[in-house]
Order: C-alpha cells, then sequence, then structure tokens
C-alpha cells in the first residue's frame, strides 16, 4: 500500500477569499448575484471531503495508471 498524501497547510478564511475574488473575476463573474461568501462556503466544504480522502492509502491496484505511449 502507498502512503498518505501530506496535506499542504490549511489555507484561511481570508486566502480563500481573496482567491475566491480573483477567479470569478477572471471568469467574468457578477460578485452581486453570486456572493464570494457561498462560493468559498462551497471551497470550504470541498476541501473536507477531499481531507478525508487524503487519509486513505491506496493499495497499488487502485492508484492511477500510467500513461501508455506506444
Amino acid at each position: 500500500m502507498s502512503q498518505p498524501v501530506p496535506s499542504a497547510p490549511a489555507a484561511s478564511a481570508a486566502d480563500i477569499d481573496a482567491y475566491v475574488r480573483a477567479a470569478m473575476a477572471l471568469q467574468g463573474y457578477d460578485a452581486t448575484l453570486i456572493p464570494p461568501a457561498q462560493v468559498a462556503e462551497q471551497f470550504a466544504r470541498i476541501a473536507a471531503m477531499a481531507a478525508a480522502l487524503r487519509l486513505q492509502p491506496l493499495a497499488r491496484q487502485d492508484e492511477a495508471a500510467y500513461v501508455f505511449r506506444p
């Protein structure tokens, strides 16, 4: 079995907010229609799910397959 993936330091709420606002601006979203706080809340949920998965080691057969290049 492989080892769990080491986790990166958790991002602060301010970091997530800044990222969400910048990403929304780059994609052309109107922050008055989709509040950045709602998007940041979804990021927090995704991060919690990812953290739980990162802690689980994968068996060799569960690892990503190699890339076949003829």
